[in-house]
């Protein structure tokens, strides 16, 4: 009840955020997509939606306010496809878990932590997780065991 809750707000705040954005008639679609773009990634930084694993295009333009085609052409206008956009920030998440000793979910599997930050299949997981850092999931930790870097994701999403 109190997530439904949150997300009422989130939706009721966002309603007249997009609303706003419509009536600004000054600016030009692309403009137009980059704000949408924007306030979607906030909206995803601030309630970590994409961690579940149903979350897709037509729930998140529904919660935000928008429709799913003017959502998509947003994202896609950022260089990247919906699916590409959620998994990057799922991989980002599972780095910070890898990189955090004290995060409890350090001790789940590998599976396990994909299924945790939202991911449905292993495969996809490996996949994504690879094309973001260039190694894979066990690679990079056995990297950070070894003090061999810091981070390798510099690309801030």
């Amino acid at each position: 009840e109190e997530e439904e809750k949150e997300t009422n707000n989130a939706r009721i705040n966002f309603d007249e955020e997009i609303k706003e954005l419509n009536n600004s008639i000054n600016l030009s679609n692309h403009q137009k997509e980059i704000l949408l773009f924007n306030r979607f990634e906030g909206w995803l930084e601030e309630y970590k939606y994409f961690l579940k694993p149903n979350f897709d295009l037509n729930w998140a333009a529904r919660e935000i306010g928008t429709n799913r085609s003017y959502l998509s052409k947003s994202i896609n206008s950022q260089g990247f496809g919906f699916s590409e956009y959620i998994n990057k920030l799922r991989i980002k998440e599972v780095i910070k878990i890898f990189e955090n000793e004290n995060d409890i979910r350090n001790n789940l599997s590998l599976p396990e932590i994909a299924s945790k930050v939202g991911f449905n299949t292993v495969s996809v997981f490996y996949n994504s997780f690879q094309k973001e850092t260039g190694m894979t999931p066990f690679q990079y930790k056995d990297n950070l065991k070894q003090g061999k870097f810091h981070s390798v994701y510099e690309n801030e999403i």
